[in-house]
């Protein structure tokens, strides 16, 4: 199973509204299922430390999931930089979860020092940044772009994106 991990934050409260929505196949049309949790005490944003905003809100989502379940998590930004200097959330969730992480960015970062990262989908002229941890470049790039939908953004990490907005604390299975 996939599990895509989106966020809503108030930077103000220090508080995040976590989404997840499930697939069986980065190909599907149907969503699998829906997870969503609300974090306190969220760290504040900071360039190139984008987990201390994210982490505990994506193992928010994973404690409620049979880890053994998922096989791959997408997440909203970058899985790795491969700069040296920089851990990002991606390798945070794959060190502690062993289960591979694929980012899907909407802004170049100066960060990244991983090539070939652009994938451009639908009639868009504007790229995705796909980078991957625990498993390989290419094959990660070839998965948001053959994920169902007609635009830059696929449709289920669109909903990701969607439900993190709307503040819900339910599980749709």
């Amino acid at each position: 199973m996939i599990l895509i991990i989106d966020g809503d934050y108030n930077e103000q409260e220090h508080t995040a509204h976590m989404a997840g929505v499930l697939l069986n196949d980065y190909t599907d049309e149907e969503i699998s299922g829906f997870i969503t949790a609300d974090v306190e005490n969220v760290g504040e944003y900071e360039c190139g430390s984008f987990y201390k905003k994210e982490l505990k809100g994506a193992e928010a989502l994973l404690d409620k999931l049979n880890i053994s379940d998922i096989d791959l998590i997408i997440v909203d930004g970058y899985a790795k930089f491969n700069d040296g200097v920089h851990k990002s959330l991606g390798e945070y969730i794959n060190d502690e979860y062993k289960i591979p992480v694929i980012g899907v960015a909407k802004k170049h970062c100066e960060l990244c020092k991983i090539e070939d990262t652009e994938v451009y989908r639908g009639s868009s002229k504007t790229p995705l940044y796909i980078t991957v941890c625990g498993g390989n470049q290419n094959a990660a790039k070839r998965v948001i772009e053959y994920m169902y939908g007609n635009h830059r953004i696929p449709y289920a990490i669109k909903m990701a994106d969607m439900l993190a907005r709307k503040n819900k604390t339910t599980i749709y299975m």
